[in-house]
Order: C-alpha cells, then sequence, then structure tokens
C-alpha cells in the first residue's frame, strides 16, 4: 500500500510528473496565439526555477500571476526577436546569391549575430520572470552579458531550448513523430534543466 502513500517516492514522482504536463500543457496554450509565446514561456521558466532551487510548489495561479507580470516586456522582446529573425532569413537568402569569395564572410558574420541573438534569448526571457526591470535595452544588455559570460552553459541552455525547432526545420518528419512529446512535458521540462544549469544567475 506504499503506493497509495502520498509521501511515498512513486506517489511524489506520479504528482511531480502531473505538475509538469499541466504546466507544459497552459503554456502550450498561452503560446498559440505566437506573440504571446514570449510572456508564456518566461512565465513557465520562472516557476520552473522557483521549484528546480526552491522546491516551490508548481501551481496554475503563479504560472498566470507571473504570465501578466511579464507580459508586455515579454510580448516586446519576443517582437524583437521574431523580427531579427525574419532579417536572419532575408540575409540568408541575399548570402545565397553572392560570389563564393564573398559568401564564407558574410555568413560567418550572420552566424556570429545570430549565436550572440540565441544566447540572449536563452537568458532574457527567464530573467524576465524574476526582475520588475521595464528598460528593454538594459535587459537585452544584462542578458547579453550573461550569456556571454556564462558560456558554455548559456550555449547548452539555448540548444535544449531550441530542440524542437532544430527538428522542425531539419527533420521535419521527427519532430511530427514527437508531438506527443512536445505537448505533454518537453517545454516543463527544459525549463527545469536550464533552471538547473542557470537558475541562480537571474534568480538574483
Amino acid at each position: 500500500f506504499k503506493l497509495f502513500n502520498p509521501d511515498s517516492p512513486i506517489s511524489s514522482f506520479l504528482s511531480n510528473a502531473l505538475d509538469f504536463i499541466v504546466l507544459n500543457i497552459l503554456a502550450i496554450l498561452c503560446a498559440l496565439p505566437i506573440v504571446t509565446a514570449g510572456a508564456s514561456y518566461s512565465a513557465l521558466a520562472g516557476v520552473m526555477t522557483a521549484y528546480a532551487l526552491e522546491q516551490t510548489p508548481i501551481r496554475a495561479r503563479d504560472f498566470f500571476a507571473r504570465f501578466r507580470a511579464v507580459f508586455l516586456r515579454a510580448t516586446l522582446s519576443w517582437s524583437i526577436l521574431l523580427a531579427i529573425s525574419i532579417l536572419f532569413l532575408i540575409n540568408i537568402r541575399i548570402i545565397e546569391g553572392m560570389p563564393s569569395s564573398l559568401r564564407l564572410v558574410f555568413v560567418s558574420g550572420v552566424l556570429f549575430v545570430s549565436l550572440c541573438v540565441l544566447l540572449t534569448a536563452a537568458v532574457l526571457f527567464p530573467m524576465l520572470s524574476f526582475t520588475t526591470q521595464k528598460n528593454l535595452p538594459v535587459l537585452w544588455k544584462s542578458a547579453f552579458l550573461i550569456g556571454i559570460a556564462k558560456l558554455p552553459l548559456t550555449l547548452s541552455m539555448a540548444v535544449i531550448q531550441a530542440v524542437p525547432l532544430l527538428l522542425l526545420l531539419i527533420l521535419p518528419r521527427t519532430f511530427l513523430l514527437l508531438s506527443p512529446v512536445w505537448v505533454i512535458f518537453w517545454f516543463s521540462l527544459a525549463a527545469f534543466f536550464c533552471a538547473k544549469i542557470s537558475g541562480r544567475w537571474y534568480a538574483k
């Protein structure tokens, strides 16, 4: 009967797994308008960081409280990130038509800038959930400096967060096969791993 004991390891694991699933589904639903994806991930990262560092219970109301608190800053930051992504794709198209002697130089430059943006974004959205700072340039600068200073840990965070996107771009069939994984628990689990790697940086 230990299975039904609320203090047993199995019950604790099942309870935590259910919390991860519920929070994952909430984050996906709140991100569906696309433009709100930044606020949704920021709130998710905040809840999972509090859980990973302080064993704070995972509660839906905490997610929505953080979502409301970061909505404007995270949405503006996400919109900027989307604009940068569009510029990246346009530049890649332009570079494809360049002579081979110039192509390598421009590709290297675009990839370097993209890496800087990726590292910044990996820190920025979780950080938004722990600060009341409203000045976006200051927030982006802080996230960029942390992203560079904490390499290669921030690179591992960026890779973890970008796994679904990378699979979608490189192996779309595999991405579709793993759709249940994304829907059920991936984003909560990714936020948890990132919090374990670096939560104390932005929680401060």
